[in-house]
């Protein structure tokens, strides 16, 4: 019975620490908003964000505020939501996806994730 809760225990932190899920959508020909929902208690630590087509990549100047506020978000532990807004102009090719890499802890494993961006008029 020992072993049941502790198995249990680790899968709830497990759960609760999972991956972050996150959309994309165009805002306009160089702008980008990532929303990024993850667990309160989790933490988020954004590194680098690029633009791809597939074949092209870019990185773009990025900043994190607090969902639909523009208020910079300096820790994401929390916030069960926060935006990467993102910003790439003259890009040479239309991006179809944002990669951004990030930790959920501060030495814990770099960690990436590629998201389809939503095209303007969707």
């Amino acid at each position: 019975m020992k072993y049941f809760f502790a198995t249990l225990s680790l899968l709830f932190l497990l759960t609760a620490c999972g991956a972050p899920k996150a959309t994309s959508k165009q805002l306009s020909s160089d702008r980008y908003d990532i929303a990024v929902t993850k667990p309160a208690q989790s933490i988020v630590d954004v590194i680098d964000v690029r633009l791809s087509d597939g074949e092209h990549f870019a990185n773009g100047f990025f900043k994190i505020k607090v969902t639909d506020d523009s208020a910079p978000l300096l820790s994401s532990k929390g916030v069960e939501s926060f935006t990467i807004s993102v910003m790439a102009k003259g890009l040479d090719f239309e991006p179809s996806h944002v990669i951004y890499t990030f930790r959920q802890s501060e030495d814990g494993p770099v960690k990436t994730r590629k998201v389809a961006i939503e095209q303007q008029g969707n």
